[in-house]
């Protein structure tokens, strides 16, 4: 479990094991080789280099992972939330079944991502205070606009070689995930504060450009007798 915290990855999990905290603490670095095994093939890509994982057997195992991450995720009080997520954060999930009558595996890949909401960095404070809160405001909003373009190109059925990821470490994440044979899931949060209406319909707008995405019909990936003996031994 990781988070993206002004356009940086610290390994979150990687700080729990160790005991350590702070934005330099487990600091993974965005080279070429991090994304190229983050980003290929969904089913058999390994675990980014330098990222800690933990074995999981059920659902419950899961959350515990996600409860200790997400204790350690950056937070801030602003004007608007006293408990703002300042960060993006994501849960990678490795899945195998084996079929026990053909000794088979199926093994797949999915991405848990909650996004920090954009901010108007006005209204919640972080302009006139500056510092921290400022540059966080700035790369939450930053690195949102540059998923909203990407989504953009993907509902005009822009070809996938055309599509720009930008520098952005969100977009560079999930560029494996929206891509054909994936299916992808997005719930919007909107507040129901008269308030904070103008928020709440950039955010649905934002939703419904997300609703005519198409990537593809997702496929089962199954792994044959000889590589699942290679796997397992």
């Amino acid at each position: 479990m990781l988070e993206i915290y002004n356009n940086r990855l610290r390994d979150l999990m990687g700080e729990a094991a160790k005991g350590e905290a702070g934005e330099d603490s487990c600091k993974l670095e965005l080279t070429p080789a991090f994304f190229s095994e983050w980003t290929g093939p969904a089913a058999f890509a390994a675990a980014p280099p330098g990222l800690f994982s933990a074995r999981v057997h059920n659902v419950d195992d899961i959350m515990t992972v996600m409860a200790t991450g997400n204790a350690l995720r950056a937070r801030a009080s602003t004007e608007l939330n006293t408990l703002s997520s300042r960060s993006h954060t994501v849960l990678l999930v490795h899945a195998t079944t084996t079929n026990l009558l053909t000794g088979g595996s199926t093994v797949g890949r999915m991405h848990l991502i909650d996004l920090a909401g954009s901010e108007d960095a006005g209204r919640s404070g972080a302009r006139r205070q500056g510092g921290a809160l400022s540059e966080e405001a700035q790369h939450i909003n930053s690195s949102l606009e540059a998923l909203g373009k990407v989504m953009r190109a993907h509902a005009r059925k822009t070809p996938p070689d055309q599509i720009d990821y930008g520098d952005s470490a969100l977009t560079q994440l999930l560029q494996g995930s929206l891509q054909a044979q994936t299916k992808m899931v997005m719930l919007i949060h909107v507040n129901p504060s008269p308030s904070l209406a103008a928020e709440a319909r950039q955010t649905l707008e934002f939703g419904a450009s997300v609703r005519d995405i198409e990537l593809g019909e997702a496929r089962a990936r199954s792994v044959g007798l000889a590589d699942a003996a290679h796997r397992g031994g």
